[in-house]
């Protein structure tokens, strides 16, 4: 199938010839545009495919899909954007969510990250978090007073511990932040 599209940023599909190139030419006479005389080579491009364009663009002499950015920036496709991004100045910015929030979420109105775990969620798990560094303890304690530990595992607990320990004090200070 012969697909005709205009030679524009925006382009768009104007009169399609269920045919193959070749046997467009043999019919129309070597005058693909035969049938549409508004159109012509300066102003349409002809593609052979089967499927139409969803958002055709014209670009350095090449017609192709426009991009994830393009559909934004040109055709205001905002509900493309991904959680963090923004629009300024003609421009896709971006805004990495702060490692301090536990379960961030993008607010679109505010362009800020914000944490949306409560305050219950967050006791709840710094409680986990306690019981599981409670459970560690004992596990060091067992393996110090077991004549088969080595020292290696008994590092590897006390470095669990510390990663535990520190996750439980940013939970405080998260507890903290929200009141």
């Amino acid at each position: 199938m012969l697909r005709f599209y205009t030679k524009e940023k925006i382009s768009k599909e104007v009169h399609t010839i269920n045919l193959s190139r070749a046997e467009a030419l043999e019919i129309l006479e070597g005058n693909l545009f035969k049938d549409c005389p508004d159109y012509n080579e300066e102003n349409t491009v002809i593609v052979e495919r089967d499927t139409e364009m969803a958002y055709p663009t014209w670009d350095n002499g090449e017609l192709r899909e426009m991009t994830r950015e393009e559909k934004i920036l040109i055709l205001g496709h905002t509900e493309r954007l991904f959680d963090g991004e923004y629009i300024e100045n003609g421009e896709i910015k971006s805004i990495k969510a702060p490692e301090a929030l536990i379960r961030a979420v993008w607010n679109k109105e505010t362009l800020m990250w914000e944490e949306s775990m409560t305050k219950e969620e967050l006791l709840e798990k710094r409680t986990q978090k306690i019981i599981e560094y409670s459970k560690l303890e004992d596990e060091k304690k067992t393996l110090e007073n077991s004549r088969f530990a080595t020292i290696e595992e008994i590092q590897l607990v006390t470095d669990k511990m510390l990663a535990v320990e520190n996750e439980i004090n940013n939970l405080a200070e998260q507890l903290r932040i929200i009141g």
